[in-house]
């Protein structure tokens, strides 16, 4: 009832918009340009277990989403034993996971249960190779009850889903961190984690890479959010590509402009001003002639498509 309480109001606010005459706002290169109203969010995954699963691996997070992929030694993970022994609600209720499930490639289910102390304080697992040893990594949020929000890597080693690396705590309870950025290295080919430390309070980028399971920020910059607090929406970035240079597409501390960031230095190269907040995840896109825009959904309503139509920042 709760999901659908969320999914149904949302839902409501969105589709009674009526769509308006395109306009475009500019700033420098960079267009953004109004394609229509606001979608409705669409239900999440739901994982098919059988009673013995998920008497054995508990039910999945109510509304928790399933991340797949098709290679590697993890094929999907999903948060799951759901919990109210945290209540901070960052996420739009007091309800978190206390595990966390993967398969495996050959279809069998392993999971991870914490202790007492934490939770995981997430919506959606994030699937990656990080260190570029054929071996996929779970990257989720970790909430300790007293010292706040942790990012974690977990991985399969000897038919077992264990703990491999995890940054220090922010070290005050009811603090939290969004790793929404999976960004490859065009150097190493090996992927690294950008996420936002405090999203809601002057929150602080912070690139992060795993190298012999430990896990290491080479780089950092001020002024950044990736989430408003109670939303379902974790995914308010995007990786663009100019050639071997990659891109980072972020809104600034008060989500009031979209900042293009250089993504060596993570120094801003673009701003384009916002009529109105972020809503829904930001959808990268690729069009047949492979130039690249990214689909932004804000509070007003609308849908909006970031361009580059000079390519300047990016293909």
């Amino acid at each position: 009832m709760l999901l659908f309480r969320r999914l149904f109001v949302h839902s409501i606010a969105l589709c009674s918009l009526m769509l308006v005459p395109s306009v475009a706002l500019a700033e420098g290169s960079l267009v953004l340009q109004l394609i229509g109203k606001a979608k409705s969010v669409a239900l999440p995954d739901t994982p098919k277990l059988s009673a013995r699963e998920q008497e054995q691996h508990g039910k999945p997070l109510p509304d928790g989403r399933v991340s797949s992929r098709n290679d590697g030694d993890i094929r999907a993970a999903w948060l799951s034993k759901p919990t109210d022994r945290y209540g901070h609600g960052v996420l739009g209720d007091a309800i978190e996971a206390g595990a966390v499930t993967v398969k495996q490639a050959n279809g069998q289910l392993r999971s991870f249960t914490l202790p007492a102390e934490s939770v995981f304080e997430d919506l959606e697992p994030r699937l990656a190779d990080l260190d570029g040893d054929g071996r996929i990594e779970v990257i989720v949020v970790r909430a300790y009850l007293a010292k706040g929000g942790a990012m974690a890597v977990l991985g399969l080693r000897d038919d077992k889903l264990v703990l491999l690396a995890e940054i220090p705590a922010i070290g005050i309870p009811n603090r939290w961190l969004n790793p929404s950025i999976l960004l490859d290295d065009p150097q190493s080919g090996k992927i690294h984690v950008g996420l936002v430390r405090t999203p809601h309070i002057g929150g602080q980028l912070q690139i992060w890479r795993l190298s012999d399971q430990r896990l290491q920020m080479i780089k950092a910059a001020n002024g950044f959010s990736n989430h408003t607090i109670g939303s379902r929406a974790l995914g308010l970035s995007a990786v663009l590509t100019k050639g071997t240079k990659r891109r980072i597409l972020i809104p600034d501390a008060a989500q009031s402009s979209l900042l293009l960031l250089d993504g060596e230095t993570l120094s801003p190269l673009a701003r384009v001003p916002l009529p109105a907040r972020p809503s829904q995840d930001f959808v990268g896109q690729r069009s047949s002639n492979g130039t690249q825009s990214v689909e932004i959904t804000l509070r007003n309503g609308k849908r909006y498509l970031l361009k580059d139509p000079t390519g300047i920042w990016f293909d």
